[in-house]
């Protein structure tokens, strides 16, 4: 098959979205098919209407298209922190006001797959030509919603379980209009006719039962094998690991506030943060690394005993996949791709979004109990073992070719 991802951007780092298309497309390459990629020279951002009073929106806008047009001109169709064998094209603008336009850079395909909001207006537009038409679904994307306080204080008013938040935003309706317009264009992709296809449970119930749209999958992420693994490192049982991430739905700060408590008990620990950015206000007691590579990210779950995910929100993220990999035990909030990947109480500990307490007692109890610790490490790098991405792209080979 000849197939055709439309992306909104390449990333400037080792972005998970992002690198998992790049892994599906080096597999499929590997596999015999012919595989695209498509970006844009400017990314299709939606200009704020132009108006006295949002002067300063204007010229984000446009700071924002000219460094994505700078950025992109000097990559020049290149992809510096992934090695992809696709081959990459580039496209003025993904708009689709400008279809018409973007259309004669995009090659013809048996199939096309959007990969992010953004990009499923353009593809919605393409000619048949250009291929079946696909919306490769990662994550629910109303971003500056999952970052926005009062609406998940809403969502806890009308869902009393923590564990389907995220299913509950869907039905809030921000007062705000800025929210309330971008929530508007991200929900208004789903109902365009393309076939889903989703990466986790949660996802899929939000299309059928939220969105009523019917979808393919789950097809959970795999972990690439070759560079995560584990390696012979004498571990302490007494090292804490945690991404360090900057939005606010990321629960980066209640990652923190259990860092403290289990600190509060157990002063011996070291807890420890990667991606950290040069100027930064956490503790001293923090032991902090910067961006870091992937190999130096093995060596980092390999050192580690536990590495904590405290997300509000996830598509499915790659990071405990590879942690479990590495022989970490993982204790993370029962959000995105963690039912799909892993087993509760067997393969990883998890507690509901937004509560810290109950994340530290987690923690607290894989440091109490070193027996604890080693079961659900060993049985989580046991069980993660299937998830290879040579499995996840012989389902999406079969997704594809599937009537959606």
């Amino acid at each position: 098959m000849k197939i055709t991802f439309v992306m909104q951007e390449t990333g400037t780092g080792a972005v998970g979205g992002i690198r998992v298309v790049y892994e599906y497309a080096n597999h499929l390459i590997d596999k015999g098919h012919q595989v695209n990629i498509v970006y844009p020279l400017t990314p299709f951002m939606p200009r704020p209407k132009l108006s006295l009073k949002n002067l300063k929106d204007q010229a984000r806008w446009l700071k924002g298209q000219t460094r994505w047009l700078l950025l992109n001109l000097k990559r020049r169709k290149r992809v510096e922190w992934f090695e992809v064998k696709a081959k990459i094209f580039m496209t003025p603008t993904n708009s689709p006001k400008f279809s018409w336009l973007s259309e004669k850079f995009v090659p013809d395909a048996d199939v096309v797959l959007a990969t992010a909001w953004e990009t499923a207006y353009l593809v919605t537009k393409l000619k048949e030509k250009k291929g079946k038409k696909h919306y490769f679904i990662q994550h629910y994307e109303i971003w500056d919603v999952w970052n926005n306080e009062d609406l998940w204080k809403r969502a806890e008013a009308i869902e009393p379980d923590p564990n389907r938040l995220c299913l509950a935003m869907h039905d809030i309706v921000p007062e705000d209009q800025k929210l309330r317009t971008m929530k508007k264009l991200v929900d208004d992709t789903y109902r365009l006719p393309l076939g889903k296809i989703v990466i986790s449970s949660w996802l899929k119930e939000l299309m059928e039962l939220k969105f009523r749209q019917p979808s393919q999958g789950p097809l959970p992420n795999g972990v690439n094998f070759n560079t995560f693994y584990k390696e012979k490192t004498e571990k302490t049982g007494k090292r804490v690991l945690m991404p360090f991430r900057p939005a606010q739905w990321k629960g980066t700060e209640d990652g923190l506030k259990a860092f403290a408590i289990v600190k509060e008990k157990h002063p011996e620990v070291e807890f420890a943060m990667h991606g950290v950015p040069a100027r930064h206000d956490l503790p001293s007691w923090i032991k902090t690394y910067g961006r870091v590579s992937d190999d130096e990210l093995r060596r980092l779950y390999n050192s580690s005993d536990i590495y904590v995910i405290p997300s509000w929100v996830e598509g499915s993220q790659l990071p405990p996949m590879e942690a479990m990999a590495c022989g970490c035990a993982v204790v993370a909030t029962n959000v995105g791709g963690i039912t799909d990947y892993a087993i509760p109480e067997k393969t990883v500990l998890v507690s509901p979004p937004r509560k810290p307490k109950a994340l530290a007692q987690n923690i607290i109890e894989l440091l109490e109990n070193r027996a604890r610790l080693q079961e659900i490490a060993e049985a989580g790098h046991e069980y993660i073992k299937q998830f290879t991405w040579e499995r996840a792209t012989n389902r999406l080979e079969e997704l594809l070719v599937e009537k959606p």
